[in-house]
């Protein structure tokens, strides 16, 4: 297999033969012929061991070497070689030089491709001293707290709004929508002289007092200059001060306009209107107030961008437009309706001289917007212009309209151009698509797949990358790798490595995000990485889905558990994080289910990023020896073989209870930093206080770890490590006491131990085996392990503690011998015991007190012959015992505990 794939390798012409020396891809070709002779000689092997096994002989007529062996079987015979591998010492000794040269077969491949039981045990860790590969953005970075997280409220102030914030938002549209509504109410009522009464009135103090609310609003709110989000009040307010003026002079107009109107009493609506004709006109100031509506058009703009592909968006465009211009005629026909009464003198006539005395305000308006239309458009209408001012604001509007219809004209055409331009670049590559499938001759069945691929690819939306924006060029160091960083950080920061790191050092955290990673998108059936190649990088799936494949050949190689044929990797999912640490090859291949979007983390680069920082580097470095520890472990009866996605016990917390002690010192001390700083934002206890003082003491001693889960949230960890032993009758081995110091101690629990400072989960588990169940050592069989987790509040640390129990369910495969004893002496009932025990089994049909005295003393009886087993180690012991489930309830129970007490008593002192 691995000879294959090396062969088509050099006939495609791949990358590994194109960047190679002919000498090397010479000394390639030859390991390739050693392995192909390998592999011939083994065939023959098998056949003949086949034959022996058959009981007949599986080469009989067939021909003979001088080995014995068969040249063919069953009619097909065995590939010559041609006298290649007799050839291959007169080729200057290229097969014993392969190793040393530049070209040559890396060993771990071979063993992979072959299925040799060296694989994982034999992968390489990373050198993690590797120099810089780019600059670092490190003195840019001197404004970000080493133990701040990167995020938005660690650079804003708690009384003030931040300019993107939702409530900011809200309040930015409701304005927009009552500035719209004032641009188009104030002109209408200015014209027709709306009496001021009913709804028009509570508007207008509905939207003076908004008004009057956001001139406060507006000093409390941040604002951004140069990339920097601006909080300073004293900054704020000079920064508005120039609007000011506007602002409160719009206000105070309205205002003061408002309180003439109310106190008029005796009043009509329209003469109190005339009087306010003049004050009124200020709310067409709010016109310059349309500024404020440029972040929100922008934020419109950005969701329309995301949500609506390209030819919906050119259709909202048109229709915005057409409704800007609707308002712009709106205006135009209240002024033209205004003129009529303001602009001629009593003598001169006017175009409103049309409309008798029963003619109502719509009409009037509807007449108005015909002939605002008709000059804009260069339409025509019946309405004839009587006086010199009308005829002045006519051809003022003919002009403008002249202006406005060209204009329209040439947005629409260069929208429809930009249109047919891109429809005319995608039919350009799909002619000559055609044109080279016709050409080369392919078959029709290939040329209709090819072509509907290409059409379904060229439609669909692709997702933007960030060497497509010209303007991220623009950016300085610092401000790019934050975004980076926030474009990044929820693939990121689903890993708890990088919470702890970022936590640590934010500076870190955005020089890694300078150029550490890359963001490529994929479209559908495009291939991430293949199987048996080299792996270059790390990939998160941030946008899409993925279906990852193993290969039934190589999964595990010497006898490992299959796996699953396809798994489809969802958002945040890792991909090849071995590639961080060690020296890996690809085990199955992942193929693009849909549009995706991946993040793809050089470790070169990673680890470049960490040099400059001691502590991050130094974690690092041993989360990479503990990776490395667990991957060749993989493949043992207590892990399953590693792959692409999944390595066995790589959890956060597992890999941090087998770091050294330095490396749990850092992680858990910062994780108490994050813990005092939550306790410094409300007020704590004096007990809560010295716990913490007193967690930081054990964790110095190695006594305790704290540690950082996904969420940021400090955890206490704990791990123990338990064997879950059950017969082939359903009877499961249970100690049920401990010996120390002469004294014996009832537990009723599985046999288990806790794990110890740089331990592993299968170095504890064959420690177990070797101490606590040494005479079952040699005949325990694992079946499967599980993980179990279980969350408390610690109420000596005061801190959640995550108590995390691996249990090994197992068989024995042979009887063992060990010392064993039985009660000394006749149960006697315990006055303590439990009035309420119930037993589970026994008729009911008896009554509760004969049914409690008939069940105790039955199952003291049991106990009383049961045989008890004593595995002595390092001067402790521990008893144990075969119990169904039902009585390993009982006992493990409240209601068990006084009766275990007395069947321990009656043991006596060990054999």
């Amino acid at each position: 297999r691995g000879a294959y794939t090396l062969c088509a390798n050099a006939l495609s012409g791949g990358p590994m033969w194109q960047e190679s020396e002919p000498g090397d891809a010479l000394c390639r070709l030859q390991g390739v012929l050693q392995q192909l002779a390998d592999a011939q000689f083994a065939v023959r092997e098998v056949l003949v061991c086949l034959g022996e096994e058959l009981g007949h002989d599986a080469h009989d007529g067939a021909a003979l070497d001088q080995h014995g062996c068969p040249v063919c079987f069953q009619g097909m015979p065995f590939a010559d070689l041609g006298g290649a591998i007799e050839k291959r010492d007169t080729l200057g000794g290229a097969i014993e030089k392969r190793d040393t040269l530049g070209g040559a077969i890396d060993k771990r491949d071979t063993d992979l491709e072959t299925g040799d039981a060296k694989w994982p045990a034999n992968v390489k860790l990373r050198d993690y001293s590797t120099p810089r590969a780019h600059a670092t953005v490190k003195g840019l970075l001197t404004n970000a707290s080493p133990m701040t997280p990167l995020d938005d409220h660690a650079r804003s102030t708690s009384h003030l709004r931040d300019p993107n914030g939702p409530v900011h938002f809200v309040w930015s549209l409701v304005g927009l929508s009552l500035l719209l509504i004032d641009l188009t109410l104030t002109p209408f009522a200015l014209a027709w002289e709306l009496p001021f009464e009913g709804s028009l009135q509570v508007y207008s103090i509905v939207s003076l007092s908004f008004w009057t609310l956001d001139i406060a609003f507006t000093f409390v709110t941040g604002y951004y200059k140069d990339g920097v989000l601006i909080t300073g009040c004293f900054q704020i307010a000079r920064r508005y001060a120039r609007a000011f003026v506007l602002d409160a002079a719009v206000v105070t107009c309205d205002w003061f306009s408002l309180a003439i109107l109310l106190g008029a009493a005796d009043a009509d609506g329209g003469s109190g209107f005339r009087l306010l004709r003049f004050t009124k006109i200020g709310r067409l100031l709010r016109v310059a107030l349309l500024l404020r509506a440029v972040r929100i058009l922008g934020i419109v703009e950005g969701i329309v961008e995301r949500v609506l592909v390209e030819r919906v968006r050119v259709l909202f465009a048109m229709s915005s437009l057409a409704v800007v211009l609707a308002w712009v005629n709106h205006a135009i026909a209240c002024l033209w309706f205004f003129l009529s009464h303001t602009g001629a003198s009593g003598a001169e006539r006017n175009w409103t001289d049309m409309f008798d005395s029963s003619s109502t305000v719509t009409e009037q308006y509807v007449s108005a917007f015909h002939w605002t239309i008709a000059q804009v458009t260069l339409g025509s209408n019946d309405i004839v212009c009587t006086n010199h001012i009308e005829r002045i604001f006519n051809i003022v509007c003919l002009i403008v309209g002249l202006v406005v219809a060209s204009t329209i004209v040439s947005m629409f055409s260069a929208t429809m151009v930009e249109l047919q331009m891109e429809n005319k670049e995608k039919n350009h590559k799909l002619r000559m698509l055609r044109r080279y499938l016709r050409e080369n001759d392919v078959s029709h069945g290939l040329t209709v797949a090819v072509q509907q691929q290409v059409s379904e690819r060229i439609r669909e939306r692709r997702i933007l990358v960030e060497s497509q924006v010209a303007a991220m060029q623009l950016l300085s160091s610092s401000l790019r790798a934050e975004l980076r960083f926030e474009v990044a950080k929820h693939s990121l920061l689903g890993h708890a490595l990088f919470v702890q790191l970022s936590t640590l050092a934010a500076p870190w955290c955005l020089e890694f995000c300078q150029c550490g990673f890359e963001m490529p998108t994929l479209s559908a059936q495009d291939n991430l990485f293949f199987s048996n190649g080299e792996s270059k990088a790390t990939y998160v799936l941030m946008k899409g889905s993925v279906s990852y494949t193993v290969e039934v050949h190589m999964a595990g190689g010497g006898g490992g558990p299959l796996l699953e044929p396809a798994s489809c990797v969802q958002e945040g999912e890792w991909l090849a994080e071995a590639t961080l640490w060690v020296e890996w090859v690809h085990v199955g291949s992942a193929v693009a289910v849909s549009a995706c979007q991946v993040l793809q983390i050089s470790p070169t680069d990673f680890h470049s990023s960490t040099l400059g920082f001691p502590d991050i580097h130094q974690i690092a470095c041993e989360y990479g020896r503990q990776y490395h520890r667990r991957i060749t472990a993989a493949g043992t009866p207590s892990a399953s073989f590693p792959t692409d996605l999944v390595v066995p016990s790589t959890d956060w917390e597992d890999m941090v209870l087998s770091m050294d002690l330095q490396a749990q010192c850092i992680i858990s001390n910062a994780a108490v930093e994050r813990l005092e700083v939550g306790r410094s934002t409300r007020r704590a206890t004096t007990t809560e206080r010295s716990a913490h003082a007193a967690l930081r003491d054990e964790i110095c001693v190695g006594k305790s770890i704290l540690v950082l889960n996904s969420q940021g949230v400090p955890e206490r960890i704990a791990s123990v490590v338990v064997i879950h032993i059950q017969s082939d009758c359903g009877a499961m081995f249970v100690q049920v006491g401990k010996y120390e110091q002469g004294l014996t101690t009832p537990t009723c629990e599985f046999p288990g131990l806790k794990r110890e400072s740089c331990e592993l989960i299968g170095d504890a588990f064959m420690r177990l085996k070797s101490t606590k169940l040494s005479p079952l050592a040699d005949s325990i069989q694992v079946l499967r392990s599980e993980r179990q987790t279980a969350t408390k509040r610690s109420k000596q640390h005061k801190v959640n503690t995550k108590y995390l129990r691996s249990i090994f369910y197992c068989t024995l495969l042979d009887d063992f011998e060990a010392p064993t004893c039985t009660a000394l002496m006749p149960f006697e009932r315990d006055p303590t015991m439990s009035s309420k025990l119930s037993v589970p089994g026994f008729e009911s049909q008896l009554e509760a007190g004969e049914v409690e005295t008939t069940a105790t003393m039955a199952l003291l009886g049991d106990f009383a012959t049961r045989l008890v087993y004593f595995f002595p180690y390092s001067e402790k012991g521990a008893f144990y015992a075969w119990l169904s489930n039902e009585e390993f309830e009982l006992l493990s129970s409240p209601a068990g505990e006084s009766i275990l007490a007395t069947w321990m008593r009656s043991l006596g002192k060990p054999p």
